[in-house]
This record gives structure tokens, sequence and C-alpha cells, in this order.
């Protein structure tokens, strides 16, 4: 009966009929289940997302035991799909000790090598097939795919065009075309072979991942695409029905960085539902992380399958007492950047942060807050170009026992000194997260962002700051009214998404009056008027404002009534910034740091009636402020005297905060 049940399982199988194989997998008796049955069970489950489980039947079977060139083949695949490379390695060298000349399982091994970085035993692996008298289409792509990892582009074409003689539609002749296209920088053309195999073979992983870093890595090209074929590969996702994990993970990032959206409510609703059953994908972009409706305690999870190859072994650096306190920051983007902007005000009015050292990683671009900061702090150091070595042999000697990285695992992050540094290190305002790595010792928050009963959602230990973690500012309310209310948006582009637009769409039909106003980068202007079309605003009613430099933003925003905050990934400075200059900001409080950051700066400055609960009351909220017609701030006392509206105060919090944790 088992072998019928088996058959009938691996027709559906191989159709890609899933769940009906996986039903039949399932129904085999126990007693009846060989170790055959057990690897393709897990294997179906794998390509279901259902790891955990299979790794339970997978490692029921008695892998000495097995006999047949399928089970060595399947075995090993599978072994590779759950992280065990070391049996998988070995069930192919058993495999070849068997079948010293089957080329297949030469193919297997030098896939697997290919996968691990060992280009050399793969090489090895493919010219013994070679000659073995092998000319197959697997046997040239290898050869093709070793030659990129050489960057012998030329020799790689020719193995491509001996496998197209041999099937010009394989899905990988136009992978590795792709791959060459890209690294010889023509991002049209790759798109172009990247979305052809796709369409060839549509789980292709290694496919999906080239296409989001294109999209990641390369935004100015995606006016000259055409997007219909992607649109076309999403509905054939979802259509398919049960995918890998980490394809849906980079169809999330492509349609976050393309604005594509195309059914991305219910890529991301598997994605969540999958992170929350604690099936963690590893290949998640940081901004994809922080857009999903997730509890702090998986975004964590997140970050910690990103990041835990930064890991620093050696003794924890939790020291009780310093002694004499000396603090270092050390960040790329003290200059026009957000970070540079948050700090400004408490830099200015205290003298004590002033004697930090400063350990400045990014460009020499003479921006004008660069120039500030060099003339404020008493030590101010530039790194680049200096060793990692060097860094902290500079660190140690200027006495800093507490260094405060304003980055977080970012692209700007100086992770070789913060790994190897042997005084404990702080993270602070970058990445508005828990890391995911020990590297970091302390995280700097509020009970705003990160309730006490929630603090053991973090790896690092908690610094609370009494009131607000982000810095204070000095106000300088001056409005300039309009005739229209004037709604506002000034947040990082991949921070919209479906529900946020049809919530805006509600709040200007009922301000009927009333006008909206995005800023977005040049590059993505007509993209967001294609957009706002599609959710069918009224266009006579939006304009799209261009970045600008902060002191020209800051006066731009004297003429708005109200900013809306983004879901789930909430302003930080952008909310900041409109508070100084005394514009209200409604913004809804989530489950996560990322999504309760507005939260804690309306809290500091008097004004939890503009922190919501659910979309209703944001709706709500910002009908009666457009009702109102008139600014609720300006003439405020609560909120002028608020603890935002005092930097002095705050930096003298940060100094007795880290006396108190260190001392």
């Amino acid at each position: 009966m088992s072998t019928h049940q088996f058959i009938a399982a691996q027709s559906h199988h191989q159709k890609g009929e899933l769940k009906k194989a996986l039903n039949i997998y399932a129904s085999i008796k126990d007693e009846q289940r060989t170790d055959y049955i057990k690897i393709y069970h897990a294997l179906c489950l794998i390509q279901m997302g259902k790891n955990t489980e299979a790794h339970t039947i997978f490692y029921h079977s008695n892998f000495d035991k097995i006999q047949l060139l399928p089970e060595f083949l399947t075995g090993s695949l599978v072994a590779k799909y759950l992280g065990d490379y070391k049996l998988s390695i070995s069930l192919l060298n058993m495999a070849k000790q068997r079948f010293p000349e089957n080329t297949t399982v030469l193919i297997n091994s030098a896939v697997l090598s290919i996968a691990l970085g060992d280009n050399e035993a793969a090489s090895k692996d493919l010219l013994t097939a070679e000659k073995l008298g092998l000319n197959s289409v697997e046997l040239r792509l290898n050869q093709a795919q070793i030659c990129i990892r050489n960057d012998d582009l030329v020799e790689a074409e020719k193995y491509i065009q001996m496998a197209s003689v041999l099937n010009k539609n394989h899905y990988d002749v136009f992978y590795l075309n792709g791959l060459i296209a890209e690294q010889r920088h023509q991002f049209d053309l790759a798109y172009g072979l990247y979305t052809e195999a796709l369409s060839r073979n549509l789980t292709h992983s290694n496919c999906w991942s080239r296409l989001a870093a294109l999209f990641n890595e390369g935004a100015w090209f995606q006016d000259s695409i055409d997007y219909k074929k992607l649109l076309k590969l999403f509905n054939s996702l979802k259509q398919l029905g049960a995918v890998d994990i980490s394809i849906i993970s980079h169809v999330v990032s492509i349609q976050r960085k393309s604005m594509t959206w195309y059914e991305i409510d219910y890529f991301e609703k598997v994605l969540s539902t999958s992170i929350d059953n604690n099936k963690i994908p590893s290949n998640l972009q940081p901004f994809v992380c922080l857009n999903l409706p997730l509890r702090q305690e998986n975004i964590t999870k997140l970050f910690r399958a990103q990041n835990s190859k930064f890991d620093r072994s050696g003794e924890v650096r939790l020291k009780s007492s310093l002694g004499n306190l000396k603090v270092g920051l050390i960040s790329s983007d003290l200059r026009n950047h957000a970070i540079g902007t948050l700090l400004k005000d408490i830099v200015s009015e205290s003298e004590d942060i002033k004697k930090f050292n400063v350990y400045y990683t990014g460009p020499s671009d003479n921006s004008n807050r660069l120039n500030i900061y060099k003339s404020q702090f008493a030590n101010f150091k530039e790194f680049r170009g200096i060793g990692f070595d060097d860094q902290i042999d500079i660190i140690k000697s200027d006495g800093t026992n507490v260094l405060i990285d304003l980055n977080g695992i970012t692209s700007g992050v100086s992770i070789n000194v913060l790994k190897n540094i042997d005084i404990p290190v702080v993270h602070w305002l970058g990445l508005p997260s828990s890391n995911g790595t020990n590297v970091y010792d302390y995280i700097i928050l509020d009970e705003n962002v990160l309730p006490q009963a929630e603090r053991g959602s973090v790896m690092e230990k908690v610094i609370y700051m009494p009131r607000c973690y982000v810095p204070s500012r000095k106000l300088n309310i001056y409005n300039k009214r309009n005739q229209n209310f004037l709604f506002a948006s000034y947040q990082n582009y991949f921070k919209y998404n479906p529900t946020l637009l049809n919530t805006w769409k509600i709040i200007l039909d009922e301000c009927k009056t009333s006008r909206l106003i995005i800023g977005v980068p040049d590059i993505y202007k007509a993209k967001f008027e294609d957009i706002f079309k599609d959710f069918s605003f009224d266009m006579d009613r939006v304009q799209f404002d261009v970045l600008l430099p902060f002191e020209k933003h800051i006066d731009r925003l004297r003429n708005i009534d109200c900013i809306l905050d983004t879901f789930p990934y909430n302003g930080g400075t952008s909310v900041a910034d409109a508070l100084e200059v005394g514009v209200p900001v409604i913004t809804l409080a989530g489950q996560s740091i990322v999504s309760r950051v507005a939260s804690s700066i309306l809290s500091s400055s008097n004004l939890n009636d503009l922190i919501c609960s659910d979309l209703e009351e944001y709706i709500n909220k910002a009908i009666s402020l457009y009702r109102k017609d008139k600014n609720i701030l300006e003439n405020s006392i609560s909120f002028h005297k608020s603890y935002f509206g005092q930097p002095s105060l705050f930096a003298k919090d940060l100094i007795s905060t880290l006396l108190k944790n260190f001392n």
C-alpha cells in the first residue's frame, strides 16, 4: 500500500501540487515509512516553507543504510536546505564512493561546492564528469558559474553558449547571462534576463535574490524597465501558493524598492505569518523588516538571523564601574543626515556633550553640519582612510571607556571596530531596533518605545532615558498660514504602503478644501504620481515636493498645518523637524520600537492626544485638526514648556543616565 501511495505522492510532487503530495506523504503509516519516503516528505515540507517539521522527519532517517542513488541525491538536497552542509557533503561523498562514475553525483557535488564557495573542488568534479564523456547543459552552466566567480566573463560566455546549443531555453542560460550583464553594469539588460529566467523557473531563489539586489542598489535605472513582466511574475507566484519564505522576502523587498505594490498586502501577510510562526528568513533587508507590522521580539529575531555573523567572541564587556566616565561617539552620519540633524541642539546647548570624543567615519563632504560639529567638539577625529586596528588604538589612547555607535548595523557601521574593541559598546539613534548581535552591549531607549515589560524582546541591555531617547530641540515657532489646510509627509519613500495611502485618501475626501504635500526624490516623482492616481486621489489637491537642505526644509515646514506620520515605520527626524517649528504630527502607535518612535517624541512634547491606537482614531484626529483650522501648538503653553523643547535638560539627562549605568 505504501508503494502505491508513494508513487501517487511523487506524481503530485513532480507536478508542483505540493499540498496534495504532502497529504499523501503524511498519510503513510509509520511502520511503512522507509527512509526514502521520509526524505521526500521532508523535501516537500521544505518547499512549502515548513522547515521545522521537515527537520523532525528528515533526521529520523537512518543515513548509514541509504543505498539508492536518488536517496543520496535528495537527502543531500534536503540537508543543504536545512543548513546542514556537513551532512549534505557527506551524503554526496558516500554517493561518489558507491557510484564513482556517475556524472549526476559529480554535478550535484559541484553545485554544492559552488554554493559553499569552493570553486577548486567544484572544478575538479566538473572536469572528472567531462572526462567521463558528459556534455550536458548542467555541466556547461556550472563551468560558466565558476568562471563568473573568477571574473572571467569572456570564458563564462563561451560555456553559456555551449549550454544554449544544447538547450537555449534553459532558465540558467538567462540567469548567468544576467549575472554577466550586472557585473558589466548593464542593469536594464540584467533585469530583462533575470525576469526571463524566472518566467521559466519561478522558484529560482538566487535569481530573485539578484533581482532584489538590482532594485536595492540601482534604483535610478527603474524608469526604463518594463514592469509588466514583474507584475506577471508576482501574480504567478501568488497563484503557486506555498513558496520558500526566502523568495517571498525577496519579492517584498523588490516591491518596496520598485513601488510596484502588486498584492503586497498578501505577500507581507505571508511573510509576517511565517515570522510569527518562528520561520525566520535570513535575507530580509533592514528596511523591509522595519516595515512589517511585527512585535519587537520578532523584529529582533529577524535581525538576529541576519547579523549573528557579526558576533564577537571573548569576555563580556559589561563593566560595573569605569571610574572617570569618558564617552566616545562613532558614526558615519555626523553631516547633513538624519543623525546629524537629531544631535544639533543638544550639542550646541551642552558643554558636557562637547567634551565627548567624536570619531567620524563618513565621507569628507564639507557639509555645513559636519563643519559645525568639527568646531563644536573638543576632540573630533576623522577616521576615513585609517585602518581598523589604528582606529581602535586612537579610541583607547583618548581614554574613551564607553563607545556610543550612532549607526547600528547599517551601511556605514564600523563593525570591525565595534567587534574588536574591549570597552562597552552602546547603540543609540541609528537603527530603530535591536541589532541582533552581541557586538552591542547596550541600547539607549525609553519606556515609550520599549516598556519595561518588553525589555526581553531586545538582545542588548537597555539603558532607559527618563523621558525620551530622541534628542530635544530648541523650538522656533513661526507659522505661515495658507488659504487651504495643508497635510504633508516628508518621509523616506519606502515607508509608504497601500494601507497608508488608503487612509490618507479617506482623510482628504473628508477634508474637502485640504491639500496633501508629499516629499519625494526627483527620480520617484513620476512613479508617485502614477501610484496616487491608482489610489484615486484628486491630483489637483496632491503636490509632490523635492527634497531640500535642512534650513530650506525647515522654512518650508512653516507652511504646513499637520504632518501625517507613516506606519508601521514611524518618522523620527521628520517628526522632530515638524515639532521644532510647531507643526502638529498625528501618529499611529504599533508593537515595536520603530512603530513607537513618533509616540515617544509626541509624549515628550506633552502631545499624547496626537498618538492614535487604531486607523479610525488616526483618521478622526486628522479630520478634527482640519475642522479646527488653526495651529494647535502655536499658543500651547504645555507644548512650549515641554521636555522636547529643552535640549539642555535632555543633555543633562543623557549624562546622568550614562553615569548612573556605568559608575
